[in-house]
């Protein structure tokens, strides 16, 4: 990888930077809501069980097709996005 990091804290490293930012993206614009720590402390559980979906999905494509790294990160993104949706809309917006 880039930066002579590994896949797995390059896509640790993406997340972090990006909580914040998608946080208050989510609460403002997406769902149209007000800004807590509670709805936080949620958004974040939300983010901790959709990176570790993430990591198995990568894992798991990765041992199918070890050469195709970015195309595994793909599909772990895939299930990033859609349980994170899910789970925040009916969960940690509310």
């Amino acid at each position: 990888m880039q930066f002579g990091v590994g896949i797995y804290l390059s896509n640790v490293s993406g997340y972090v930077a990006g909580i914040l930012f998608s946080f208050i993206m989510n609460v403002r614009f997406t769902f149209s809501t007000s800004l807590s720590l509670i709805k936080f402390i949620k958004f974040l559980s939300v983010c901790a069980i959709c990176y570790i979906f993430n990591l198995v999905a990568m894992k798991f494509f990765l041992t199918l097709m070890p050469q195709h790294v970015y195309t595994a990160q793909f599909i772990g993104m895939f299930f990033y996005t859609a349980i994170g949706f899910i789970l925040n809309k009916f969960w940690s917006m509310k």
